[in-house]
C-alpha cells in the first residue's frame, strides 16, 4: 500500500516492519522499482542471486529503497537525469 503525501511524497510501509519508506514523487518511486528489478535480474544472470518473482515483498522494498538511493546519488553527481518533477529542483531526503 502507498499513500500520497502533501508534497506529492509517496510512502510505502516496509512489509512486517514499522518503517515508512518515502519517495519524493511517484516517478521516484517507479524508477527505483525499475532500477531495482533490472538490478536483480543481471545478479540472476550471473547466478548469484534468485529471480525478482521469488524474492518476498519486504525483498522488493528493500531493493528498491537501495536503489532510490543509487539513484539519487546518481542524480546529485549529475549522471542521472532526475525525473521531470524534480528537475531544478533539489531532491532530499
Amino acid at each position: 500500500m502507498t499513500e500520497a503525501g502533501n508534497s506529492g511524497e509517496i510512502r510505502v510501509p516496509m512489509p512486517g516492519t514499522g518503517i515508512i519508506i518515502t519517495y519524493a514523487s511517484q516517478c521516484e518511486r517507479d524508477r527505483s522499482e525499475r532500477f531495482a528489478r533490472a538490478r536483480q535480474q543481471l545478479a540472476e544472470r550471473a547466478g548469484v542471486a534468485p529471480s525478482w518473482e521469488a524474492l518476498t515483498s519486504a525483498e522488493h522494498e528493500d531493493a528498491t529503497l537501495e536503489a532510490r538511493n543509487w539513484l539519487r546519488a546518481g542524480v546529485a553527481a549529475g549522471l542521472i537525469t532526475p525525473c521531470p518533477v524534480h528537475a531544478g529542483a533539489g531532491q532530499e531526503g
